[in-house]
């Protein structure tokens, strides 16, 4: 029975008015006083002391609980009290983690346009591959209806003659692809905006920024085309340029 008295004595010391927690407050708000004047760096020392000695007193008053946890051969108890606090926060932790992530509404993506520029013919089909063709949650026939709401001018006109059904949206497809998705008429075509550039006629940093992005845009899509002979290529068109429609048509 002692015992027990002994160990509620240890660990429900009398309290005093200056805590723990009223030190590690405290210590703070001293360290930026102290920064900032030089006269207030012997009350950080004094809060400091204060508090190194509150964690001797705790560390003796845990000691002391050991000790006499042991004499009654309760030492399991500290223990299980450990081992219930870690498998405590390891629960919350979990529980954070398990957390559904909070959704974030995206934004509409609008279905791309195409009037029938070879320049706009590779972004336009990368994106409606993506988001129509290949979207595996929609028919032939609603394909073929977003493909026509897509179209205008003369890339329209290549499949307007083409009757709406599920059967023949492949048909529409594959003639829109053999108009448009020509290599060489694509590489000519980059060719021509690089040649449509106009000349710069006096020092203009915005123009020669705008001279360097168009060129490389350009270059880069003309290789990515698969043309890795540029100079070669680059002959070709400019001989293809001055020749008339029918003979450019055989090449």
């Amino acid at each position: 029975m002692s015992q027990l008295v002994m160990c509620r004595n240890v660990v429900a010391p009398e309290r005093p008015t200056w805590t723990p927690a009223i030190a590690a407050a405290k210590l703070p708000v001293a360290a930026v006083a102290a920064r900032a004047d030089a006269d207030r760096v012997p009350s950080l020392i004094i809060h400091a002391d204060d508090l190194n000695e509150y964690v001797e007193q705790f560390q003796h008053l845990q000691d002391a609980i050991i000790n006499a946890l042991i004499d009654l051969n309760r030492v399991a108890e500290f223990d299980w009290d450990d081992r219930s606090m870690i498998a405590s926060k390891s629960s919350s932790s979990s529980s954070i983690a398990s957390a559904p992530q909070q959704f974030v509404p995206l934004p509409k993506i609008q279905l791309p346009s195409f009037y029938g520029s070879l320049l706009e013919w590779r972004s336009f089909r990368d994106i409606y591959v993506s988001l129509v063709h290949d979207n595996t949650g929609i028919g032939d026939a609603e394909r073929f209806h977003f493909l026509l709401s897509c179209l205008s001018g003369d890339a329209l006109a290549v499949v307007k003659a083409i009757p709406l059904s599920a059967n023949n949206y492949a048909l529409a497809w594959e003639a829109l692809s053999v108009r448009f998705d020509n290599k060489r008429l694509l590489a000519s075509a980059h060719l021509d905006k690089l040649f449509a550039f106009k000349p710069i006629t006096h020092q203009s940093l915005p123009a020669l920024t705008s001279f360097i992005n168009t060129f490389k845009e350009n270059v880069a899509i003309i290789k990515a085309l698969g043309v890795n002979d540029l100079s070669s290529f680059l002959l070709f068109h400019m001989g293809s340029r001055v020749l008339d429609p029918t003979t450019i048509q055989l090449f």
